[in-house]
Parts: structure tokens; C-alpha cells; sequence
């Protein structure tokens, strides 16, 4: 299948500066002479990858600096991140963006203080959050970019997970049966301004336990926090660095054949949409130290979260934005190119995004390091990046050893 997709290097430049201009130095390379040009590609790749490790260092320092001591200034706070990102050799545009996320969380932790003060009551602030009394027992911490609301109630948990207090209506039967298999939830809203993506539910019912204990499956309080704090942080880094990509679905060009507009618009959908929340998924299961072989079930099994019909839906709603008015009267057409390029592809997309998570822990990186290299990653271009890391790093180890001795 002929696709029309951002390569490796386009993708780098498009959402963050670089410390050397890679288109520049990708057409050098086409100049380079024909017995000189492996040695260029060699090296070139040696300096993308040597970026794209100070880059994740960069971010672990940045998000290091909160997880220490978040309620510091603000002046020290951002004088620590330049401090800390200053020794990873980025360029201006990339320290920017590290500074620029610095003050949004600097902003995001002031709001949530500011919302804690005036509603000091765990059981008062859960009202103001979701506009009902919990049934249970609650609490609610501060973390340093979140509100972390513990819930020991199935059916209040289910109730906001389904979206129940948006509508002022109970908990379904179905989103009980669903609740009672998830640890953790990441909200996109509440009725509260301002606390998109910044609230965390933690699901500490009996029943959930119970399940969770017989199935094997670390449901510890720290591992589900970890996995959906990483969620949040996916919407200071993560989001902002495709929302490019994404925001081009919504704007395809009309022209050709219908089947052809279709086409287009699925590619991008898939590579945008799916493959973007996906990835994110991955990144939250890794960091929460979930392990590999789990990590794998819950998101290679078909009946589970990113099912097919769950991903064929997705489609359908990308669809709908891309096409306007066209998709009501090319539904046959649109299903049959759906089935046709989803439906092979999917299980190989997502099998082969957790087989570069494998081979990256394989080479003894933490899981926080992964997270950090894979970040800036579309998910299509894990499974070349994991080895070509992977080369870089054995390079690099051997050049070391050589000279050791």
C-alpha cells in the first residue's frame, strides 16, 4: 500500500527545533558523493539519535523538577528547568518548548492549589467536581498537575467514568460491568473550568480488588497513579508536539474520486487518531509498571479497550469531521475501506509498537527513560527507532570499552 506519510526527519522537524537543521543536512546528504554517502547517512543518523537522547533526558530533568518540589517559586522553579536542559546541548527552539511547558505547569499547579483552598472538604470538592455526593468513601490529593480523587465505591467510580454526572443520571449496568476490570481513569473534564485532562480517579472498590487479585494483575496504588499520571503528562508534551498532525484531518483538500478522498482521510485517521491514542496508552501501562507480558494481553486482546470495533468507531467519528456533509452518502464505501485497510492491519501496528517497548528494555533503560525517548515518536516510527537506538547505544557502549582498555 502506497501511503502518503511524514518520513523520520520531517517528522522531527515539524513539531520541535533541532540543534542542527536536519532537512538542511538531509539534502546535503543527496549531494554528498555516491562513496561517501554511507559514511554521511551513518553519521547523520549517529546525531538524530544522539538529539533525540539529550531530548529525553531534557524531559526527565523538567518533570523531575516538579515531581521534587512543585510548590517552590516560580522563579525557581524555571531557573532549576533552564539550569537542568541547559546541559543537554538542545537548540533555543527545544529549550523554549521545555521553558514554555515549565510555565503551563506552573499555571495548571497554581489553579489546582487555588481550588483546594476554597474547597478544603474532600466530600465538598467531589460535589463541586461532578455535581453529585459520593455513595462512599472518598479522598482527594493534590498532586503536582492533578487532583488524584481515591474512590471505594464501584458505583460512584462507574458513574463518573461513564459520564454519568455530566448527563445527573446514575450509573448504567453496563458501565458497572466495565468499572469493575479499570484501576484508573483520566477525565477530560469536570464541571470545573479549567481541569481538562487534570483529574485522576483511582478505583480502590472491593470488587476491583477482588478481580484484580485473581487475574494476577498489579493493581497497586502507586503503579495506577503512575500510569495515569502519565496520561497527564502526555497532554503537556505528548499532545502538543502531534497536534499538527492532527489538526490535518480536519482539513483535506476535496479532490479525486470519492474512494480516493476516503482513503486519504482513513490513512491519516488511523496514523492520527488510533495510533495516537495508542501510543499514549503503551506510555501510560510502561510507566506505571505494568509488566510487558500484561501490558501485551490487555492491549492485544480484541475484546479488551482498543478492540477493533473500538477502533473502527474512532474511524468513523474522523471520518465524519474529515468529510462533512459526502460521509452520509458514502457509508457503504467508507465500511467496505475501512475492513479493507484496518482490518489486517491493526493487530501488526499495535504487536509491532509493543515489540520496540521490548527491545528499548531489553537494553537496561528504565521505564521512565523509555517513556521519554518514545514520546516525541509517532507510533509508526517505534519499531525503526528501537533499532536504530538500539545501534546507537551498542556503538556507543563498544567505542567505550575499546577505550577502556
Amino acid at each position: 500500500m502506497n501511503e502518503k506519510i511524514p518520513n523520520f526527519i520531517e517528522a522531527k522537524n515539524e513539531y520541535l527545533g533541532l540543534p542542527f537543521d536536519p532537512l538542511r543536512e538531509f539534502e546535503k546528504l543527496k549531494q554528498t558523493p555516491k562513496k561517501e554517502r554511507r559514511h554521511a547517512v551513518g553519521a547523520f543518523k549517529e546525531r538524530l539519535m544522539a538529539q533525540r537522547e539529550e531530548s529525553a533526558m531534557a524531559e526527565d530533568e523538567l518533570l523531575a523538577v516538579f515531581r521534587k518540589n512543585p510548590d517552590d517559586s516560580n522563579a525557581n522553579i524555571l531557573s532549576s528547568v533552564n539550569k537542568r536542559i541547559a546541559g543537554h546541548g538542545l537548540s533555543e527552539a527545544e529549550q523554549k518548548f521545555y521553558r514554555d511547558t515549565a510555565e503551563e505547569m506552573i499555571a495548571r499547579r497554581i489553579l489546582l492549589k487555588k481550588i483546594r483552598k476554597e474547597n478544603p472538604e474532600n466530600r465538598q470538592l467531589f460535589k463541586k467536581l461532578f455535581g453529585f455526593s459520593p455513595a462512599g468513601a472518598i479522598r482527594i490529593e493534590v498532586g503536582p498537575l492533578n487532583l488524584r480523587v481515591i474512590i471505594e465505591t464501584l458505583n460512584d467510580f462507574a458513574r463518573i467514568r461513564g459520564g454519568g454526572y455530566l448527563k445527573n443520571r446514575p450509573s448504567t449496568k453496563r458501565e458497572r460491568e466495565d468499572a469493575v476490570f479499570i484501576g484508573g481513569h483520566t477525565l477530560n473534564s469536570t464541571h470545573v473550568p479549567g481541569l481538562d485532562h487534570a483529574v485522576i480517579l483511582i478505583n480502590r472498590s472491593e470488587q476491583t480488588k477482588e478481580i484484580m487479585e485473581e487475574a494476577d494483575v498489579n493493581m497497586s496504588y502507586r503503579g495506577i497513579l503512575a500510569h495515569e499520571e502519565q496520561h497527564v503528562v502526555n497532554e503537556f508534551i505528548t499532545e502538543k508536539k502531534i497536534a499538527a498532525y492532527l489538526g490535518g484531518i480536519a482539513h483535506l483538500e476535496a479532490g479525486g474520486t470519492d474512494g480516493e478522498l476516503i482513503k486519504a482521510a482513513l490513512l491519516l485517521t488511523r496514523k492520527y487518531e488510533i495510533e495516537w491514542k495508542f501510543k499514549n496508552e503503551v506510555l501510560a501501562f510502561v510507566r506505571g509498571g505494568t509488566r510487558f507480558d500484561d501490558i501485551k494481553e490487555q492491549l492485544l486482546d480484541d475484546r479488551g479497550a482498543y478492540s477493533t470495533d473500538y477502533c473502527f468507531a474512532v474511524v468513523r467519528r474522523g471520518l465524519k469531521r474529515a468529510l462533512g456533509d459526502s460521509f452520509a452518502g458514502q457509508k457503504d464505501l467508507i465500511e467496505l475501506l475501512i475492513k479493507k485497510i484496518l482490518g489486517s492491519e491493526l493487530r501488526r501496528i499495535k504487536k509491532r509498537a509493543l515489540d520496540a517497548v521490548e527491545a528499548l528494555w531489553k537494553q537496561g533503560l528504565s521505564r521512565e527513560h523509555i517513556v521519554s525517548l518514545l514520546q516525541s515518536e509517532p507510533l509508526f516510527r517505534w519499531p525503526n527507532f528501537a533499532r536504530r537506538y538500539s545501534n546507537y547505544i551498542n556503538k556507543t557502549t563498544n567505542e567505550t570499552t575499546k577505550k577502556e582498555f
